[in-house]
């Protein structure tokens, strides 16, 4: 069973509105600079109105949500072809898990699905209330036949819950994307650790 520390979960607690490249810094390892600016300008465009009239916002914000859920687990995979033993499996931050069930879920059963909801902030001191994307059907059933649950065990249904939970918690107070987004800048941080530190070190 994975260890996971509930306490490290991302807080969400103010709104990033402007999109950012990753650091600079990730470009020791190209590959992994590429999956992460691909991961988060996939996330960036997730919310957008499609171009097409035939295509629903269902299904673009379904789309872009895959895309960057599949990049985002592809920098594990560029990390261990460069030697460094960084599984997302041995780290105790749960939304890492739960992004990468996610991601399997989305690439191997369904989609999830996306609803609105208007949430207040405070933007230049002036009260504003926005519309932000939420997913309104993630549930421990669906989770619970991915092969990480179902074959290997890796968490107990009490886990999966309490990932959901956490997750429900707290895209609600500003949307899906900023909790991705934090969760994804962690991730990035703690790999830019990793990286820059063994770069230092040759």
């Amino acid at each position: 069973m994975t260890d996971l520390d509930f306490s490290i979960f991302p807080v969400i607690t103010e709104m990033d509105v402007i999109w950012k490249l990753p650091s600079d810094e990730l470009k020791i390892i190209p590959d992994i600079y590429e999956k992460a600016v691909a991961a988060q300008y996939m996330l960036f465009n997730m919310s957008d109105e499609p171009k097409s009239k035939n295509v629903t916002l269902q299904v673009s914000a379904s789309a872009h949500f895959r895309a960057a859920l599949v990049e985002f687990a592809g920098i594990e995979d560029v990390l261990n072809s460069h030697n460094f033993d960084f599984k997302i499996r041995n780290l105790k931050n749960p939304a890492y898990h739960l992004l990468k069930l996610l991601r399997n879920y989305q690439v191997h059963f369904s989609s999830m699905n996306f609803g609105n909801k208007d949430v207040d902030i405070t933007w230049n001191s002036e009260h504003h209330k926005i519309n932000v994307l939420i997913i309104d059907n993630i549930n421990v059933q669906d989770l619970s036949e991915l092969r990480d649950v179902k074959k290997y065990k890796n968490y107990t249904i009490d886990q999966l819950q309490r990932m959901i939970d956490c997750f429900n918690e707290q895209q609600n107070q500003l949307g899906v994307y900023q909790l991705l987004l934090a969760s994804m800048n962690l991730y990035l941080t703690d790999v830019q650790r990793l990286i820059t530190s063994y770069s230092n070190g040759r």
